[in-house]
């Protein structure tokens, strides 16, 4: 048993360790002058605090509504358009003569893009648009999750076996007691 809860605490002590999770960025908006419905999908490898543009390219998922390419997106914590500083999010699309047009949304004053939960913007400032914030789970922690479970499971059998053992060889016809 002794054993059992080594492995058990080497196993916490992996998983505590792990590092963070990647987060998933899901978004979905709708542009008030022609009703277009744009979304994405970005999986982060952390939070995003700073400043950042996020290419198409490296997008899981954009779709602008109107028929045109998406070019990307910008995360903009820092909210540089507004007097207020706004949590900022650009959605921008590749127009027909390659030129950018970019449709703003902007998120209530106090909210960041580092935690995990949903962000609804602030309507009276332009388009309406939902940001969800999520983690991905991290492969490598519910394999070694499931790798301490069946370490503490074969733990238990095998100390379960030798008692059965023991017991075994009290009862058998030529055991004195």
């Amino acid at each position: 048993m002794l054993r059992a809860t080594r492995f058990l605490f080497g196993t916490v002590v992996l998983c505590a360790t792990a590092q963070a999770a990647a987060v998933i960025y899901d978004f979905s908006g709708t542009v008030n002058f022609i009703g277009a419905v744009e979304l994405f999908r970005y999986t982060a490898p952390a939070f995003i605090t700073a400043d950042t543009f996020i290419p198409a390219s490296a997008l899981d998922l954009c779709s602008t509504g109107q028929m045109l390419p998406c070019f990307g997106v910008n995360f903009l914590p820092s909210g540089p358009d507004t007097p207020q500083h706004y949590l900022e999010l650009t959605f921008q699309i590749l127009n027909p003569d390659n030129s950018v047009g970019t449709i703003f949304y902007y998120f209530p004053l106090g909210s960041s893009f580092d935690a995990y939960g949903t962000l609804t913007n602030v309507p009276s400032l332009g388009n309406a648009g939902t940001l969800t914030v999520s983690a991905v789970p991290e492969p490598s922690t519910a394999l070694t999750l499931s790798i301490g479970l069946l370490g503490v499971v074969a733990a238990f059998l095998r100390s379960r076996g030798h008692r059965k053992a023991a017991l075994r060889g009290r009862h058998s016809p030529g055991h004195q007691q």
